[in-house]
């Protein structure tokens, strides 16, 4: 066998869509980590509890996504959300969702007294459909 079929075989080990996860994952926690670690500016640090809704924010957030983009694929199902229509692309999705989560996370970073509000409800809400989701398949 030669470093084609190598490659070849490494590239099937990794299905397409799981890469789709990883960039969604890397973006949301990359905009997590860049808001909420670094020394962007802010009216106040993030105090431990805001911390914890900002997690369940991304883990459900990322949750949606998941179960959202695992039956993008199946004619069975359509999309619910009207911006991304009955049967969006993969490329949709994962600007949707990055999109989402970066302005959720930049909301809450920018007006702290937004962050219980908006952090714990919206991940609340990621849960929701993922478990939705879920149900389906």
């Amino acid at each position: 066998m030669g470093a084609e079929g190598i490659i070849a075989s490494s590239n099937l080990a990794v299905p397409i869509g799981y890469r789709a996860i990883v960039k969604e994952c890397a973006a949301v926690l990359c905009s997590f980590a860049l808001l909420v670690f670094t020394s962007c500016a802010s009216p106040r640090a993030w105090t431990k509890s805001e911390k914890l809704a900002a997690g369940w924010f991304v883990t459900g957030h990322f949750a949606d996504y998941y179960t959202t983009e695992s039956l993008l694929n199946d004619p069975r199902y359509y999309e619910k959300n009207p911006i991304l229509g009955e049967h969006p692309s993969d490329g949709k999705l994962i600007l949707y969702f990055s999109i989402t989560g970066i302005a959720a996370l930049g909301i809450a970073h920018f007006w702290p007294d937004t962050r219980h509000w908006i952090l714990w409800p919206y991940g609340g809400a990621g849960f929701y459909w993922a478990n939705h989701n879920r149900k389906l398949d």
